[in-house]
């Protein structure tokens, strides 16, 4: 089950850099997923309401480019350490960003997001360690 869950993950990533995240949510998000994201945007409620954050969000740069470094399978959940390079659409600056989160599944969908500033502080809340 696991695996299938690094598989839902990755999934995620590869719709939401094609521009194709409303097209694969339901199958992938739970209808009452709740994504903490980071402190700037708060915790966002239900499938609808967090492609709408998500797609707002890269809407706000330009010369988007994300990858997940890397995907652990954690039991019950999937850590995954993330890095974006972004230009700002305004005002122009590159930004390289770094954050890791905890995905948390049921039944075969993610149904929880907690996103950290670091892959330690994520596997720190998973009950695990480096």
């Amino acid at each position: 089950m696991s695996e299938e869950n690094v598989e839902l993950v990755r999934r995620l990533y590869e719709a939401y850099f094609d521009g194709q995240l409303a097209t694969v949510a339901e199958a992938i998000l739970d209808a009452e997923i709740e994504w903490h994201a980071s402190d700037a945007f708060g915790v966002v409620h239900g499938r609808e309401a967090v492609v709408a954050h998500l797609n707002d969000f890269v809407a706000t740069f330009d010369d988007w480019k994300m990858t997940a470094m890397d995907l652990l399978d954690a039991g019950d959940d999937v850590i995954g350490a993330h890095q974006a390079s972004v230009v700002g659409r305004t005002s122009g600056a590159a930004v390289d960003i770094r954050f890791a989160a905890v995905y948390s599944f049921r039944a075969n969908k993610i149904v929880l997001v907690r996103e950290f500033e670091t892959r330690a502080e994520a596997l720190e809340a998973a009950g695990l360690e480096e």
